[in-house]
């Protein structure tokens, strides 16, 4: 029925058909951009408001969106601000920071929302590992610092995103981010984190893991070289063979390598 409003270009037979599953935030959506094609703007506006206000909560994003860009069309920015901030915190993340940007931009106002959002996502880091349980599997993410950390990188501010890395933690792959991005300037920083890495590699028991750790020897002695502690790169290796000394692919593979 759909398919055939449609093909006649039946906006109000459209409407009528998805009239009767208003379950989802999503189907006023649907509605809202039928009559926008449709050059039916008050019509998209209402029904993307009933939709909001419907789900006021963790509702689409894709409708926030829809009815904030209705807004700033007539300008009334406010009111455009106020649903993608809405969108944001209830995920602080990169992606809907990238959003929030995108809307403050179109009023010249990002100064302000960017403080308020690195403010408000800090907050809610800080509140969440304050009640987290600790973590009991592999699968389970630990309440950390991540979400700022790749903010800020995205950004490229490297300071921010490191002091807030060592204060509220991050995923081993942003550490391993902020390391590369630091090791020319900051050798001292990106070394223990490429030592520890390379005990994770090779705590894999898997090849692949094995010649990661192998490549990443190498890093680790060229910092030691550049922080005048190439005396102790055998020493540091000797005690990696003396823990993964029993991985077989492993010691063939540094051998190789020497």
């Amino acid at each position: 029925m759909e398919s055939l409003a449609r093909a006649a270009g039946d906006v109000d037979e459209i409407v009528a058909i998805k009239c009767r599953d208003l379950s989802l935030a999503y189907h006023f959506l649907e509605i809202a951009q039928a009559c926008r094609d449709a050059g039916r703007d008050d019509e998209a506006l209402d029904w993307a408001e009933r939709g909001v206000h419907a789900f006021p909560t963790e509702t689409d994003g894709r409708l926030r969106e829809f009815l904030a860009d209705l807004y700033h069309r007539r300008s009334r920015h406010d009111e455009a601000m106020a649903l993608i901030w809405a969108e944001f915190v209830e995920h602080p993340a990169l992606e809907r920071y990238e959003l929030l940007k995108s809307h403050a931009d179109r009023i010249a106002a990002w100064p302000a929302w960017r403080r308020r959002a690195l403010e408000a996502t800090r907050a809610s880091i800080v509140e969440e590992q304050r009640v987290a349980r600790p973590t009991r599997h592999r699968w389970e993410t630990p309440a950390d610092g991540s979400a700022l950390v790749r903010i800020y990188l995205w950004e490229g501010e490297l300071e921010p995103a490191w002091q807030e890395a060592g204060a509220l933690g991050c995923s081993d792959a942003l550490r391993h981010e902020l390391a590369v991005k630091r090791e020319a300037e900051h050798p001292a920083d990106a070394l223990p984190i490429y030592q520890r890495e390379v005990n994770s590699l090779l705590e894999t028991k898997r090849n692949d893991g094995y010649e990661a750790a192998v490549k990443l020897l190498g890093r680790v002695r060229t910092l030691m070289i550049r922080l005048g502690g190439e005396p102790d790169f055998p020493a540091y290796l000797a005690s990696v063979r003396a823990a993964h000394g029993r991985k077989r692919n492993f010691t063939k593979l540094l051998a190789k390598a020497r």
